[in-house]
């Protein structure tokens, strides 16, 4: 990698009867630098690696004090920063991720 950025936001307050609640929003973005590249290019490979980039949306609520409760959705655009499928034929698909996640605090 030659670049990365990565920049989100977190909105916290947005309802009056849910305060503690937050909704978070990120990006990031690796760029493959131009050697490995044209090291891609010049052994032939179906793809070339070029970049990754990576979309996020979480809300985090909390269910009683102590207590919180987090889904996550990721999507990431060229996973691996554009490498070849298991054929070989071209390259492997955007991904799609979900997950939840419980924080106790006593």
């Amino acid at each position: 990698m030659d670049f990365y950025a990565e920049s989100g936001v977190t909105f916290t307050g947005m309802m009056a009867h849910r305060s503690d609640d937050s909704l978070a929003v990120g990006f990031a973005y690796a760029g493959i630098s131009d050697q490995v590249h044209g090291f891609d290019v010049d052994s032939g490979l179906p793809v070339v690696r070029n970049y990754e980039a990576l979309f996020e949306i979480c809300y985090t609520t909390q269910i009683q004090t102590g207590w919180t409760l987090q889904p996550d959705f990721q999507y990431i655009v060229q996973p691996g920063g554009n490498v070849p499928n298991a054929s070989g034929t071209g390259a492997i698909g955007n991904a799609s991720v979900f997950g939840v996640r419980t924080t106790l605090n006593f």
